[in-house]
């Protein structure tokens, strides 16, 4: 989570869409949620401009930050995707040797430290960057790890082509495991208390993250470029646990349960390559585009011990530690799924100077997953889909711009849970469609910009057999807005907001399986972050972050007691007030920063698939120290 001592994420985003840098996240959105739906889980990611798969979390001492591109940010992306693109950046280094210290104090009295460098070894040519970090994580739920994070980024250039390439992990060990209360009825339960652990103290888990690659990026001859890039993604559990309260009533009632994993092994690799074609003189400039990439991707699952803690009719009280000594665990054969996925692509971008762009593109792509189970169950899946993108932006004025663009897409969809009829099936990959349409306007320090979008995609649930299918359609149409820029010289903001329709369609919300709302998909979403600069101490400011979601549908099926309706949470406010002040010791730039979230102590749930919540972060202290050498 590196950043420099100068470094600020929200007077640096480019708009409200979502971003984040070193510790610092901002805006509407995040690498897991934009327009209601997981680009990363989708393989919308890049890194350092080029297509990654992104299995695994990446190590903070690898990425700088990020950029969430949707709309006006996506149109210039080569095949673009449907849900938004997710845009890491790697650590830079160059001709001048930075070390940067990091040293925090985070929510409920976790620590981080953490040393950043960039060293030139030959000037121009050589150089790299690397970093090395250790921190304990803490939650609401009374979850904790000790992580260890590093990672080695060499960067080579000579001539007009840069090599750079990168070596990171991130380990999470002693993990304890996060209990989640699933509700069996029309009812939310009550709350457990502050940091109130319900967890098995032996149940400890360790994961592995890992993440390798590398881009080359070169100018072949005049007018001709490549970018490209190889890469590894690695996510090994060593141990993983699993505990569940079945809550049986509103008195709290449950029973309990623990799954226990087997080591589990997932990999991807994938890489791309595009040659890029630039020619035109003067305003009117021209890009032709080809190229292809790829992804194997390589999970298991299953082979799990399942222990129950309330055999036959008996239960406990949801909120109350159940604790067990540690049971005999054994283990089965685990499930493997493989997937195989090649697109090549095609494309033209072009642009006048101060009129507009149009950006075309081609893509076809060959899809092949299988899932296969002990006992000699394989199941299929194969697609070869042509996919296409279009996208105009004019600029009827220096100060207006307008855009539209359609994106088509295919997505992984897995196998069927655990649970299910089916179970273990591979299910059809996602045909998905973006159509979206948008404003920018500039006035002064002021940035505006608004779309509306539609995102369709096919819906699985459980239909009466119990199997997991295809039970119709789901829908996120709605407009989004971000507003940036300093409203005085002293005041800086960076708004934005979400309002949607989500809708699901089809035969199971007409036969009554299924409610008409996604899980966990607000209709409103809004965060403004403010920061004002005082004269006091030269330049201390303080900041808050004022955050909204409207109600969330928690079952995905209906209730006859609720009318025929979905189970709900209500809405929510969070407020976060802060203060950072940048200052100098000898000739040593620092950055303190201290931030009370959820200043209210405002409890609430976070709805993690349907019938499953997990208590939100409650009211936590940080307090970061940055220092650049």
């Amino acid at each position: 989570m590196a950043q420099h001592a100068g470094d600020n994420a929200q007077q640096g985003a480019e708009d409200a869409f979502g971003g984040s840098m070193g510790w610092e996240d901002v805006g509407i959105y995040t690498a897991t949620n934009v327009r209601g739906f997981n680009p990363q889980q989708a393989g919308n990611a890049r890194i350092d401009g080029v297509y990654f798969d992104q299995l695994s979390s990446l190590a903070q001492r690898l990425r700088e930050g990020s950029n969430i591109r949707v709309g006006f940010a996506a149109l210039d992306y080569v095949a673009p995707s449907p849900t938004g693109i997710v845009a890491w950046r790697t650590h830079p280094s160059g001709d001048d040797f930075v070390a940067t210290l990091n040293l925090a104090s985070t929510a409920y009295g976790a620590d981080v430290e953490s040393l950043d460098l960039g060293v030139p070894v030959i000037d121009g040519h050589l150089s790299f960057a690397a970093g090395i970090g250790h921190g304990i994580q803490r939650y609401a739920d009374g979850f904790q790890s000790e992580n260890l994070a590093r990672a080695f980024i060499p960067r080579i250039r000579f001539g007009d082509v840069e090599i750079k390439a990168f070596v990171s992990g991130f380990t999470s060990s002693g993990m304890k495991v996060r209990p989640l209360a699933i509700t069996t009825g029309p009812f939310v339960p009550k709350l457990p208390g502050r940091r109130e652990y319900l967890g098995q103290k032996w149940a400890r888990g360790h994961d592995g993250n890992w993440a390798h690659g590398a881009t080359i990026k070169a100018q072949i001859a005049k007018g001709l470029s490549f970018r490209g890039g190889l890469f590894r993604s690695e996510l090994n559990h060593d141990e993983n646990f699993t505990e569940l309260y079945f809550i049986e009533n509103e008195a709290g009632a449950a029973s309990h349960i623990l799954l226990a994993d087997p080591k589990q092994q997932n990999y991807a690799n994938s890489w791309e390559g595009l040659f890029t074609w630039r020619f035109g003189e003067g305003k009117v400039k021209h890009r032709l585009i080809a190229g292809a990439r790829g992804r194997y991707r390589k999970r298991e699952s299953g082979g799990s011990d399942f222990i129950d803690f309330t055999p036959g009719a008996t239960t406990v009280p949801y909120g109350d530690p159940d604790q067990h000594p540690l049971p005999a665990i054994s283990y089965g054969s685990v499930n493997v799924g493989n997937l195989r996925q090649v697109a090549y692509t095609v494309g033209y971008i072009g642009s006048i100077d101060g009129v507009g762009q149009i950006n075309l593109g081609l893509n076809r792509t060959d899809y092949d997953a299988s899932f296969s189970a002990p006992g000699g169950l394989r199941t299929t899946s194969k697609a070869n889909p042509w996919l296409y993108n279009a996208s105009v932006m004019v600029r009827p004025a220096s100060w207006l711009s307008l855009y539209a663009g359609i994106v088509t897409g295919l997505e992984d969809n897995g196998s069927a849970p655990e649970n299910a009829a089916n179970r273990n099936e591979q299910l059809p990959a996602l045909k998905t469609k973006q159509i979206d349409a948008g404003v920018q306007v500039k006035l002064g320090k002021i940035t505006l910009v608004s779309s509306v979008f539609q995102i369709e995609k096919p819906y699985f649930a459980f239909d009466t057999a119990n199997r997991y299918a295809q039970l119709g359609g789901v829908r996120h149409r709605g407009i989004e807005f971000s507003v940036t820029g300093n409203l005085t010289e002293r005041l800086h903001i960076l708004a934005g907001g979400v309002m949607m329709d989500p809708v699901v369609t089809g035969p199971g919300v007409a036969l009554g399986i299924s409610g008409r709302r996604p899980v966990g998909t607000p209709n409103i979403h809004g965060k403004i972050d403010l920061s004002y600069r005082t004269d006091i101490l030269n330049g201390l400011t303080f900041t808050a972050v004022v955050e909204h979601d409207s109600k969330r549908a928690v079952s995905s099926g209906t209730w006859a007691a609720l009318g025929g309706g979905q189970l709900t949470l209500p809405s929510r406010t969070m407020l976060d007030l802060g203060a950072r002040h940048h200052f100098k010791i000898s000739d040593i730039p620092v950055s303190l920063r201290l931030v009370v979230e959820n200043v209210f102590d405002r409890k609430s749930w976070d709805v993690l698939a349907s019938n499953s919540l997990r208590p939100a972060e409650r009211r936590r202290f940080s307090l970061y120290l940055i220092a650049d050498f």
